[in-house]
């Protein structure tokens, strides 16, 4: 699993687990931690069939996080590719609360799950 580059630290927090929007899995994606109390405090991290883990260098200070997600699901449908044949449909995922507020500490930084919701349509 790859990451996006941001101000890690070294002596932070190892951060993995989970997102799903609606109780589905995110099929791929990205997702960006801003921490509350330090605006210089940020990272991101790619999402890949529902699981994310921070980069070893970009380990996060406990406190409270604003996060948010851009992202696809699959829907369920097969579309013929040109080159490379059927494959899932994916679809642009819109959350209505792309800015989950979330508390990061030792207890839990290693096994988070992140839950989005849909905006309506």
């Amino acid at each position: 699993m790859t990451a996006v580059t941001g101000c890690g630290r070294k002596d932070g927090l190892a951060v993995r687990g989970v997102v799903r929007i609606d109780d589905r899995p995110i099929h791929s994606g990205t997702l960006s931690f801003q921490h509350v109390d330090e605006p210089g405090v940020s990272e991101g991290t790619l999402v890949e069939n529902g699981a994310f883990e921070m980069a070893p260098d970009q380990r996060l200070p406990p406190g409270r996080y604003r996060v948010s997600l851009e992202g696809f699901c699959r829907t369920g449908r097969t579309v013929q590719d040109p080159q490379r044949g059927p494959i899932d449909e994916l679809a642009r995922i819109a959350p209505h609360d792309n800015q989950l507020a979330l508390e990061i500490d030792a207890s839990n930084a290693d096994r988070l799950e992140i839950s989005f919701h849909e905006a309506p349509q």
